[in-house]
């Protein structure tokens, strides 16, 4: 049972580098994933405010992206990565022992964690076109979000924990360890491959604008709003709650539902989303839906939070294999990849500053917005993606 479980997930060691670089990358960066919203309205900023540093991060990320294949065509893969990680490191110590009192300085966290992004992202789903199979796809996404979610788990457990004693600076030291332990993983299992052709700045815009990406821009633009909702549902919840313990335990308690849902039943799930886009797509389009009436009854948010990660995953599955089968069929994936990122961010740069001016007006209210365009969101990516 072992050796085949071995020969259908772990066919060679770019997969097991890949599999854990993912886990640990997960580990050091969840943390602030799920809970820098908090964080920035724990010292104060206002909603609207909070949104603009989201839209800064993203559109930062969407100009500089281009920088990850720069980066990686001049001076490698892992040098690449570990740039990023220097980056994200800067950003956590800002933000973390940030004071709103010194705003410039806590602002400029955004800039940081979107060098991260500009320069990562791209290669995530770049790197799994060059080295993992057509054959293969489903298995290894199926697997990798197992191994993703128990790293999500461990680190917004530890780090919810942190952040209740007050042991900010511990968040500081665990974020490093885990990233540079990431690194490591593809710096002694990576097979090296060399990335194609020689860009720049110039030669990737021309690409994002040219003919042969067009068609995607509409669908990779129509998942900001599904990018949105994810980073500001935490906040979401804790604002509803007015307690960070509660927060955790809810986000905790939906990650451990999905995880063994996902043990059970991840080969089913695989299965469906590939084959069942039109019904992956009902599912996710009644999430927001639920939290949009949990405003009636306050036990709604567990259980839609709960439902959320289960068909947050179905759709992302399905939408993920879909995008790495585009990039299999390109002849530079990370080109792609590179540009699909860019799509997105400079969307969610556009949306984020709409949401930031309505926010100034009806507050926390705007959230009621981000839920209706998430909905919204998920059946134009259906129109374009439905063959």
């Amino acid at each position: 049972m072992f050796k085949k479980f071995k020969t259908n997930y772990f066919p060679n060691k770019n997969y097991s580098a890949i599999y854990f670089h993912n886990f640990f990358d997960t580990l050091g960066k969840s943390m602030l994933e799920f809970l820098s919203a908090i964080i920035l309205y724990q010292l104060g900023m206002p909603i609207h405010f909070i949104l603009l540093f989201f839209a800064l991060k993203f559109g930062f990320m969407g100009m500089l992206s281009p920088l990850s294949l720069v980066l990686t065509s001049k001076i490698g893969l892992n040098k690449t990565i570990l740039t990023s990680s220097f980056f994200y490191i800067i950003g956590a110590i800002l933000l973390i022992l940030g004071n709103y009192n010194n705003p410039i300085l806590l602002f400029s966290s955004f800039l940081f964690f979107a060098l991260k992004g500009a320069i990562y992202h791209p290669l995530s789903n770049g790197i799994i076109s060059m080295y993992v199979e057509s054959n293969q796809m489903g298995k290894f996404n199926s697997l990798n979000t197992i191994i993703k979610f128990i790293g999500i788990f461990i680190s917004v457990g530890i780090g919810s924990l942190l952040l209740i004693k007050g042991l900010k600076i511990y968040i500081i030291f665990m974020i490093s360890f885990f990233l540079i332990i990431s690194l490591l993983t593809y710096v002694f299992f990576l097979e090296k491959k060399k990335i194609n052709g020689k860009h720049s700045f110039k030669t990737i815009y021309s690409y994002l604008f040219s003919k042969d990406f067009k068609e995607n821009i509409i669908p990779f633009s129509s998942q900001s709003f599904l990018i949105i909702e994810r980073v500001l549902l935490p906040l979401f919840i804790f604002i509803y709650f007015g307690d960070l313990k509660t927060t955790a335990i809810i986000i905790l308690v939906s990650i451990f539902v999905e995880m063994i849902i996902l043990y059970f039943f991840g080969k089913h799930i695989d299965s469906f989303s590939k084959k069942s886009f039109c019904e992956a797509s009902w599912l996710r389009s009644f999430s927001p839906i639920i939290f949009l009436v949990s405003y009636l009854n306050y036990k709604i948010v567990y259980f839609g939070q709960i439902y959320n990660r289960i068909v947050e995953n179905i759709f992302e599955t399905s939408f993920n294999t879909k995008l790495q089968g585009k990039a299999k069929k390109i002849i530079d994936p990370i080109l792609f990849t590179t540009s699909k990122e860019m799509a997105l961010c400079f969307a969610e740069l556009i949306f984020l500053l709409i949401l930031f001016a309505i926010s100034i007006l009806i507050k926390e209210k705007i959230f009621t917005l981000i839920f209706l365009g998430s909905f919204i969101s998920v059946w134009i990516i259906y129109k374009y993606w439905k063959d």
